[in-house]
């Protein structure tokens, strides 16, 4: 395990819902929408190590959509697919990654970058 998320909208209070990802050596990816009382292993076909796992949500809620960190590029993943797109390649190894807000921050060596990102909650942590 590298990096694990359950998304910037996540009541502490509550007791199910919850969608949380782990990310890994090896294209390891596992997820859960129950807090993480059961984890599933996403069938992604990833053969990179991941880095770090973001999770977005496209309205006010549950995260639906994850930004997934590798050596040199950003993957989009809609949670509980096998669909991967690639959001953004750099030309040097990704140092950080961060989606806040409306802007998109990722440094990658020699490389800073900063986009307009996604609009998601902003609840409490």
């Amino acid at each position: 395990m590298t990096s694990v998320d359950f998304g910037p909208c996540l009541d502490p209070k509550a007791t199910n819902g919850s969608t949380g990802v782990i990310v890994g050596d090896a294209g390891t990816v596992l997820f859960t929408r129950d807090r993480g009382a059961t984890w599933d292993t996403a069938e992604l076909r990833l053969e990179d190590d991941l880095r770090q796992v973001q999770l977005l949500d496209r309205y006010v809620g549950s995260p639906d959509y994850a930004r997934l960190v590798l050596r040199t590029s950003v993957l989009t993943w809609d949670i509980g697919t096998s669909e991967l797109v690639t959001h953004h390649r750099f030309s040097g190894e990704v140092l950080a990654y961060d989606a806040f807000g409306a802007e998109e921050y990722a440094i990658a060596e020699g490389e800073l970058s900063v986009r307009s990102g996604p609009e998601h909650c902003l609840g409490p942590i």
